[in-house]
Formats: C-alpha cells, structure tokens, sequence
C-alpha cells in the first residue's frame, strides 16, 4: 500500500499528535490536585472624600482653573493671555485660547502674526490654527502664512489657515 505522504508533513502531523497528547497530559495532572482555597475578597472600602487634596492630573491642571468666560470678556485686553496659554504645555488651554482669539477677530491678527514668525515649538502652530479659525478676518496674516507654509513643521496648518482665510 502507497501512501503519497510527503515525509515533512508526516513528521508536523506526528509532532502535532504527540504536542497534543503531551498537552493532555498537562491539563489532567493539573486538574487533578486540590483546588487551592483562596480568601474570600475583604469588601471594598467606601469611597470617603480626602480631607487632604492632591494636585489635578497634569493634562487638565489648567484647563479646570481656567475662566476662559472672563478672558473672553476682556477683549483686547485677553490677547495677552491667550498667546501665554498658546505658549504653554496644555492643548486643552491652547485650544480654547485659539478660540478666544478668533471671536476676537482682527484686534488679534498682529500678535499671532509675531508668534508665528518669532515664536517657539508649538507656539507657531497654534498661532496659525487661530488665525485659520479667524476666517476672512485674519486676510492681513496671509503673507505670513505663506512664509511658514515653507517651514516642514508649520506646512500642514499653514496650508489650512491660507484655505480658511481664502474663503
């Protein structure tokens, strides 16, 4: 009798039978020793407010002590404090900075203007992100833009503040 296995096969297919029975073997000298008694779990403790209060998680530290209602209503007076909020390491404060600025509109345009051309890191982007939320508003800033559309980093949010102020 010829059987047309090829031998590599043959030896898989016996090392998979014999894993399988090794296997078999395993799970039955496991299952049958006594079963370990575990503790039974304590009940969890009430939650009970600390009388001691740790500082806030580093990613909302500022944004929850923020009254950007009261920056708002600032006007001129909040460019200031939102380009430091620009500047800053939180993009939840940078974000709604960005916001301010842009219902700001025009009053807002030569500062983000100098943060993007002299500005740091993250701080140019930002100042572009604002000017794009601006709209038609922001048309003065367009030969800006289009300088740090040039830049690698700036290309990107460049691009999409030129195409928003264009509208």
């Amino acid at each position: 009798m010829n059987r047309n296995v090829p031998i590599p096969l043959a030896i898989f297919i016996l090392l998979l039978v014999a894993g399988g029975m090794w296997y078999a073997l395993w799970q039955f000298r496991t299952h049958e020793k006594e079963p370990q008694q575990r503790p039974a779990p304590s009940p969890a403790p009430s939650p009970q407010p600390s009388p001691i209060r740790g500082p806030k998680p580093v990613a909302t530290a500022h944004h929850d002590s923020v009254d950007w209602k009261g920056i708002s209503a600032l006007g001129k007076g909040a460019v200031p404090k939102c380009l430091e909020f620009m500047k800053g390491d939180d993009p939840a404060d940078a974000i709604e900075a960005c916001s301010v600025l842009a219902k700001l509109g025009g009053d807002a345009v030569p500062a983000l203007v100098d943060l993007l051309k002299n500005g740091e890191g993250r701080s140019r982007s930002w100042a572009a992100f604002a000017l794009g939320e601006m709209g038609p508003a922001a048309k003065a800033a367009l030969p800006a833009l289009e300088e740090a559309k040039k830049v690698h980093a700036l290309s990107t949010v460049a691009a999409e503040a030129i195409a928003r102020i264009s509208k």
